[in-house]
């Protein structure tokens, strides 16, 4: 499976990647929504899953999830975010399908990333 993995914070991308690479995903890396686009349309193979930051540089995540969402609407997506009161669980928007809350230890992430993979994470509508 392929991960869009976007996050502004080098190390924390770099340390995400190269764990999911070692539980065996295919990891595409960008640091900004900019990036992630042109990862995407440069990208032969269908990309699974984005996971994205929600506050980063020139595109917040949740934009990037509505724009990958219109193009691919099986996109898995979850979106992590530092803001206070953020919690594993219920998405941001209707174009998220989990969110994480920073700081999350990777267990927990590669948790919630196999569950939406599955289709066994359960969803919750935004009110």
């Amino acid at each position: 499976e392929t991960v869009l993995l976007v996050e502004d914070q080098t190390a924390l991308r770099q340390a995400v990647a190269t764990a999911f690479e070692n539980l065996g995903y295919a990891v595409l890396e960008a640091a900004d929504g900019a990036r992630a686009l042109e990862l995407w349309s440069e990208q032969p193979a269908p990309i699974d899953l984005l996971l994205t930051d929600e506050v980063m540089p020139g595109m917040p995540g949740s934009e990037l999830a509505r724009r990958l969402r219109e193009l691919d609407p099986s996109l898995a997506v979850i979106l992590f975010s530092g803001r206070v009161g953020a919690t594993t669980g219920q998405p941001m928007s209707k174009w998220v399908d989990a969110t994480i809350g920073k700081p999350f230890s990777f267990r927990a992430l590669a948790r919630v990333v196999r569950d939406v993979l599955d289709g066994s994470f359960q969803r919750e509508e935004p009110s």
